[in-house]
């Protein structure tokens, strides 16, 4: 299961790369309550279009976008390792066993910051920069204004993680008795 779990933990940035450069917000659990503002007038002349989370960067100056950046970036590397449990007891169904997966990486804050500097020689940036840092006319970062990272986490922890364990469960023959969040219940498949 733990391998599962790393596994799917793996794409989290490759899908949030995945989702900016549009319009409107992704169509996912956990974007429910989101809500993307609209880019300015002013901004969308400058910009040239009216996308989000992304920046018409020319990769002649050295610079690297963030979805790009985001591609390659190894998630282990900024978010602390997942917590794990297994706890066993016999009642009259049988052997039962408990995997907890006490909190996912996505459950917690980046433990580092995206410190990786563009080429970019005559105004060097950080990736981080570019999801914190504030908008001089609104007051406001990227994912203040059109959450993407908090979101997706939770789909990580609502949705996709928990599917890939119980699917996982069922393909090496476990019945799940009971589902709780990042709680499974298994019965053995020989009942031991």
């Amino acid at each position: 299961m733990y391998d599962t779990v790393d596994e799917e933990t793996s794409k989290f940035f490759k899908d949030i790369a995945s989702v900016m450069n549009k319009v409107d917000k992704p169509n996912l659990p956990g974007f429910e309550n989101v809500h993307w503002n609209s880019l300015s007038q002013l901004t969308i002349r400058r910009k040239g279009h009216n996308r989000k989370w992304f920046s018409n960067i020319r990769k002649s100056t050295g610079a690297v976008s963030l979805m790009s950046f985001l591609k390659q970036a190894r998630v282990d590397l900024y978010y602390p390792k997942p917590k794990y449990a297994i706890k066993s007891w016999k009642n009259s169904y049988g052997r039962m066993k408990r995997l907890v997966v006490a909190y996912p990486s996505m459950y917690y804050e980046r433990d580092k910051t995206f410190d990786t500097y563009d080429q970019n020689y005559e105004n060097p940036k950080t990736q981080e920069v570019k999801v914190t840092s504030k908008n001089p006319v609104t007051g406001y970062s990227n994912e203040e204004m059109r959450p993407l990272f908090a979101p997706m986490s939770e789909y990580y922890l609502r949705h996709k993680i928990p599917l890939a364990i119980n699917a996982k469960l069922r393909e090496n023959g476990f019945k799940i008795a009971k589902f709780e969040r990042f709680n499974w219940i298994l019965r053995s498949p020989e009942g031991d």
